[in-house]
Formats: C-alpha cells, sequence, structure tokens
C-alpha cells in the first residue's frame, strides 16, 4: 500500500559536507540526532539526499528518516509509522519514497511531498518568533493586534541559543542569528516568507565575547554585530553582508562599570550610535 502525505519545510542545525564529483568519494556528517548512526539511501542530481538515522538504544532502535538539503538535517517520520521510517530515494522535483512500520513487522510504502509555509496572509504587519524547549522555532504572522497565521520553521539543537533578528541578508525580510553556547560559534538563518530559505556558519569566537547589539555602525546599510568581552570591556563590530563577515574592528576598551543601555540614531547622522549607563554614578554616555 502506498500512502501519500506532505509536511512543510522544516530545518534543523546545518552542517558541512565534503564536496562530491565523479572521481572522489565524500563523507556525510551523520545527522546531530542520530545517536546510533545515520544510513545514507538516495540522492538526486541537486545533491539532496535521503536515508535514516538511528536514536534509542541498540536493543530497540528508533529508525528516523531524514532529508540531506542545503547543508540541512530534516526530519521525516511517516504520521504512521509505530517506530521505524526510512526515506529510500528521491526525484528531482524532491518527491521522495520510503517505508514505514504500521505494526510489528507490516511495513507500508509512502510518497512525501515537502511544500512550503505559505507567505504572510494579507495584513500581516509584524512577525513573532517563539522557540519551544525542545529547539523548535515557530513564526507567527501578526496583523490589527492579532495573531493571523502560525508556521513551524525548524528544529535546531538546543545548545545553539537566539541571539537577535536583522536584515543580514539581501532582499530576504528578516534573518535570524544563534550561537553556539558550547563553541561560540554563529550562525544565520535568512528568513523569508514563513521559511527558512538559507543557512550561513559565519564563525566561531570565545564566549568571552559576548553579543551586545546590532545596528549600521559602518554606515553601509546593513547590520552589524557589536561584541564585548566581559573580562576587559574591549568592544568589537563584526560587519555583516549577505551572510558573511566582511570587517572586523576594535573600537577600544570602556570600564565593565559601563553597562549597555540601548542603540539608536542618536546623533542624527542615520548610523547606529551606542548608549551607556554608568552603573555607580547612573551617568549615560553616547
Amino acid at each position: 500500500m502506498l500512502r501519500q502525505f506532505q509536511v512543510s519545510l522544516a530545518s534543523r542545525v546545518p552542517l558541512i559536507s565534503t564536496s562530491v564529483n565523479p572521481t572522489t568519494a565524500a563523507q556525510l556528517t551523520d545527522d546531530p540526532l542520530g545517536t546510533l548512526g545515520t544510513g545514507a539511501q538516495g540522492i538526486n542530481d541537486a545533491g539532496q539526499i535521503v536515508g535514516y538515522y538511528l536514536t534509542g538504544n541498540s536493543i530497540s532502535p528508533r529508525r528516523h528518516g531524514f532529508l540531506y538539503s542545503a547543508g540541512n538535517y530534516i526530519t521525516i517520520d511517516d504520521p504512521l509509522g509505530i517506530g521505524v521510517t526510512r526515506a529510500m530515494g528521491l526525484n528531482t522535483s524532491g518527491q521522495i519514497v520510503g517505508l514505514y512500520e504500521h505494526g510489528i513487522s507490516q511495513y507500508h510504502g509512502f510518497l512525501l511531498t515537502i511544500t512550503p509555509n505559505p507567505p504572510p496572509p494579507i495584513g500581516t504587519t509584524a512577525d513573532m518568533i517563539l522557540r519551544r524547549g525542545d529547539g523548535t522555532y515557530e513564526t507567527y504572522d501578526i496583523g490589527n493586534n492579532a495573531i493571523l497565521a502560525g508556521y513551524e520553521l525548524g528544529m535546531v539543537g538546543t545548545d545553539w541559543a537566539f541571539v537577535t533578528l536583522g536584515g543580514l541578508f539581501g532582499s530576504d525580510t528578516t534573518d535570524m542569528i544563534l550561537r553556539n553556547s558550547n563553541t561560540g560559534g554563529f550562525e544565520i538563518y535568512d528568513i523569508s516568507n514563513n521559511n527558512i530559505t538559507n543557512a550561513a556558519f559565519l564563525g566561531t569566537v570565545g564566549m568571552d565575547w559576548q553579543a551586545m547589539g546590532f545596528g549600521n555602525f559602518s554606515s553601509l546599510g546593513e547590520t552589524d554585530m557589536l561584541l564585548r568581552n566581559v573580562n576587559t570591556g574591549g568592544l568589537e563590530v563584526y560587519d555583516i553582508r549577505n551572510n558573511q563577515i566582511t570587517n572586523a574592528a576594535f573600537m577600544g576598551t570602556v570600564g565593565l562599570n559601563w553597562q549597555f543601555s540601548g542603540i539608536g540614531n542618536f546623533s542624527s547622522r542615520s548610523t547606529s550610535d551606542l548608549l551607556l549607563r554608568n552603573s555607580n554614578t547612573g551617568g549615560l554616555q553616547v
């Protein structure tokens, strides 16, 4: 019996695999949720890969399907599957075939069509992104003081903490930066029309450097990142354009008794300025 179902596109923490050509073998990084291993089953001309990963214990492991696309792992679990879902092949249109276990040793085939989330409805004036305890992100379209629609964006490992939203890539609406709490790595997720359209790794910065604020510090019109050293008070600006750090500049050191208070256009020069407050005296400095 072949059954069809659809899911919306949802991505998880991106991992890098080496490039593939006819004469070179490449290793696919294991799915981060596959505690007992990952197996690749099929690939199409676009380089998308399907397979399965194992969780649970070695005596009675649970098998989940996955799609690896554009550096992202997407979990595929047939809603009728009780312990086994395997994605075994996909075509150039991205349709996926596989099998699932519906009863003990009762296997059925499935055809999966992954569809993107629809764009925000008419009347949307703002969006809200929430994160669940398991690392799942959802976006909510808001208009006229009401939630008009809500969609799942995807799941990211809980060691990746939310940092900010901003315009970090071209014409995309709003993009999201996450940071790995163990390594200090920064990751950008481009978000457009309720979908994650791309992911890019910015780089790793020591955990003694903490995000302080974001703004147009370079006067080039993009969103830049300001970090502060928690030990020395040093300030460092990273210019970000098209998902890449294009420049880094050390601004200087400010005493740790001067705490972040806000970022805004205080100079009327169409740039982002930094407002600090002295924790001892209450004094404000731009």
